[in-house]
């Protein structure tokens, strides 16, 4: 980088040759991970699902067989096609390439057809969404929610004294407090004591589990061990009986307490 100042007057003159390198960030990859359903059905079968230790252990053992299993069971599922066409994908290409001052009502009409194919694919992307939900009887809410370009977000709220909040940490505490004051018991109840002989908790069933799980719907977020309602609902008996066991010991406890 080099640098001359020049100062004649109280004229400030700056001259600065830099070279800059700029580097861009690899983006993520859009390859998202499945499984294959029959793998994953062999591997739970010839796992070993004999739990042992406390409750927690247990269910961290659980959760750590069944992930092995996705894990032998993985594949990468193919990038999502681009909403983009070819030939706008080409109109963006020559737009990169083209010179802006040695061409510029060349480069004002090339941006204005490309300003069009981008309105129009992204309107037969949308369409095309839409009707491959409609005709697998799938959500059109939830469909529409997913193409979605923007989201409203709340920037400002006000707290008991009518000030302005615009923190988000404030903006939670202010919620938290209104909606703790409005869900709380205004009236004591008396604690009423149950006298009548305990009773043996029934043991819970694996074809109760079995029939929890594949009522479970499809597409939801899964929690933190990354488990997905497919993968439960890929399982076998093996997967069932043991999951049984570990909820009759929960129910146990819970009915104990």
């Amino acid at each position: 980088m080099a640098s001359h100042f020049v100062n004649q007057a109280n004229t400030l003159r700056l001259t600065i040759n830099a070279n800059v390198r700029t580097t861009k960030k690899n983006a993520k990859s859009n390859c998202r991970r499945t499984f294959n359903a029959e793998l994953l059905r062999l591997a739970i079968k010839n796992y070993d699902w004999n739990l042992q230790g406390t409750l927690e252990e247990q269910h961290n053992l659980l959760q750590e067989k069944l992930r092995r299993c996705v894990d032998f069971a993985a594949t990468t599922r193919q990038p999502k096609p681009s909403r983009l066409t070819d030939e706008t994908h080409q109109l963006l290409l020559k737009r990169s390439r083209m010179d802006r001052a040695a061409n510029p009502m060349e480069f004002i009409e090339l941006s204005k057809l490309i300003r069009r194919k981008l309105k129009e694919d992204h309107q037969a992307h949308r369409m095309k969404r839409l009707l491959d939900a409609a005709e697998k009887r799938r959500s059109i809410k939830k469909c529409r929610r997913q193409l979605q370009q923007q989201t409203a977000t709340l920037t400002a709220l006000k707290d008991e004294n009518g000030e302005r909040l615009t923190t988000r940490i404030g903006m939670e505490k202010r919620c938290l407090q209104f909606y703790s004051e409005l869900f709380a018991s205004k009236r004591y109840v008396p604690l009423i004591l149950d006298d009548r002989p305990s009773e043996e908790v029934p043991p819970i069933l694996p074809s109760k589990v079995e029939a929890a799980i594949k009522t479970s719907k499809n597409d939801k977020a899964p929690g933190p061990d990354g488990i997905t309602n497919e993968v439960l609902k890929a399982g076998s008996y093996h997967l069932f009986k043991s999951s049984s066991g570990l909820q009759s010991m929960l129910e146990t406890r819970r009915c104990s307490s």
